[in-house]
Parts: C-alpha cells; structure tokens; sequence
C-alpha cells in the first residue's frame, strides 16, 4: 500500500513539474515581444513616424530640442538606443554626419534614408563668402528637403513603403495613415501656393541655406545667402556686397532660424533696416505628431507677412 502511495506521490510530482514548466511556457508564448522600436534622428522625421504609426511602435529621436545637428555630438544612451533600434530613420544627404561614426558597425539593412529618390539641390552661398565661388558641382547636397511639403511626401512614402516591409502585421494601418498624412500635406503645399503665388518681388537674404528648396518651390528668389557657421565671418567686401544687393533688389526682409541668428545678419539688419524674420527648420523641434504641419504653417504666415512688409525687425 505505501509502495502504491510512493508511486501516486512520485506521478503527482512529475504531473505537477509538467504543469508548472507548461505554464511558464504557455505564459512565455503569450507575453509579447518587445514592440517594434524605430529611431528618428530629427524631429520633422519623428512627426512623420508618429502620425504614421501612432502609439504601435517604440519611437525615439536622436537630436535633443534645440540643439544644432552640424555640431551635435551622439552621448552614449544615444549609442544604446541606436544599438537596440529595429530601424533607424535619417535623413540623409549628409545632415547627419555626427551619426556616420555610429552607423559604421550598423546593419545598413535596419537604415533607411528618408530623402531616396529625391534630387538634391547643391548648396549655394554668395560670391565672396567663404566657400563663395564654387561650382555648383563642387558643392555637397543641401540636406534640407523636408521644408518642402512635396518632397516632404516623398520622405513620408518612403518610411510608410519601410515601415510596411520591416512591420508587416501592421502593414494597412501604416498605409492607411499615411495616405491621410499625404493628403494633409499636399493640402498644406496648397495653402502655400494660394498664399504665396500671388505676391511680386518674394526675395530671400539669409545667413543660412536650410530654405533652399522651399523657395525653389514657391519662386522665392535667393539674392544673398551667408553661410557663417562654421566660419570666422565676413568680409567688409562681401558686407558691402550684400547690402548693395538689398537695396537694388528692393529686399523688404532678412530671414535666419528661430535661435541661430547670426551676429553678421543682426549688423546688416541695423545697416540696412531692413526687419529679421525668423523662420523654423524643424530639426530640433518639439517631438509631437503635428509638429511639421504646425510649424510649416507658421513658416507660411511669416513668410507672406515678410513679402507684404508685414514684418516686424528681430532683435
């Protein structure tokens, strides 16, 4: 009879170790794997993603607000984060040279640059500048596409077409918000060319070229650009230059971004009187998912007041 006990004894034990490990395993079946996490190195880029993808993705973004991504240096939880993406979003065409060092032990296959298939324009600066005088062949590509809501379609197409092809589970709903987030879009470039099109003499002096391709979709002449970051400034020729060109091309305003006015702008604004208007370049701004339609908009009002004479003179 004891034996018969030990025997049932020893069958519940095992039956019970059974149970137990099966329930481990039945819990470890159904506990989800970690969600797809995707990192954004700018905030335009993160926006995108967030109204794209909403809450069924992990998202982070690599620049901090308001830093400056030509001299931003990666910290090492940027490091982690960029070791533990399932995809990483950049730009490309070289905005994100403080990432190349990072990305050289990356698999290329979790990288996607947002701006493929876009033609890019060269950099231009004034005659004179430091790097004045180049041809436009020699110049690298300006990075800034995503100033212009067109091609700003073409970088959300190319992240909903990788999003679908790396997530596949979630493949309709990535394309069924970025087909909304196109239209949106598109209805903004509306807003600009019904705003914009109508005004005469829409003339940019800037002390940086980030709005390159908004005013080559908008017919926004460049007559002077002074590119003074990473240089030790201008020259008293190029100076006089510039505010010669203000005033035979009738230039109503000086534009720079929002927390990067250079000292030389702010002289020549004093000299010439002519009024600063700020603009955004969106790199470092808020991370939330109407921050490009929010901040293009405001890009928008400021440029028709500028070209009305609506400005006010920035500080």
């Amino acid at each position: 009879m004891r034996n018969r006990y030990r025997i049932l004894g020893a069958g519940f034990c095992v039956l019970l170790t059974w149970w137990a490990a099966s329930s481990v395993g039945l819990a470890d079946s159904l506990r989800p794997a970690h969600p797809f996490r995707v990192l954004t190195t700018i905030a335009p880029l993160y926006s995108f993603v967030k109204s794209i993808a909403g809450e069924t993705v992990e998202l982070a973004n690599l620049l901090p607000q308001n830093a400056d991504p030509h001299d931003y240096v990666l910290s090492p939880g940027d490091a982690r984060r960029i070791a533990q993406a399932d995809l990483i979003i950049r730009n490309g065409l070289g905005l994100e040279f403080f990432l190349e060092k990072a990305l050289a032990e990356v698999d290329r296959e979790k990288l996607l640059d947002a701006s493929a298939g876009i033609t890019p324009l060269p950099q231009w600066v004034s005659p004179g500048s430091p790097t004045g005088g180049s041809r436009a062949g020699e110049m690298p590509p300006n990075p800034h596409v995503w100033l212009d809501p067109v091609l700003a379609v073409v970088e959300v197409e190319n992240i909903v077409r990788e999003l679908c092809r790396r997530d596949t589970a979630k493949a309709s709903n990535y394309r069924a918000r970025g087909k909304l987030l196109v239209e949106e879009l598109l209805r903004l470039d509306e807003r600009y060319r019904h705003s914009l099109d109508p005004l005469p003499d829409k003339k940019m002096v800037s002390d940086h070229d980030a709005f390159a391709y908004l005013a080559e979709r908008y017919g926004i002449q460049r007559v002077a650009i002074l590119e003074t970051r990473g240089h030790a400034g201008l020259s008293p020729k190029l100076v006089a230059w510039v505010l010669d060109s203000i005033v035979r091309n009738r230039v109503r305003a000086l534009f720079s971004e929002v927390n990067h006015v250079s000292s030389e702008l702010r002289s020549i604004s004093r000299d010439s009187g002519v009024p600063i208007v700020l603009l955004d370049s969106m790199e470092s701004g808020a991370l939330r998912a109407d921050l490009y339609e929010r901040v293009a908009e405001a890009n928008r009002q400021a440029l028709v007041g500028a070209f009305q004479g609506d400005s006010s003179a920035h500080p």
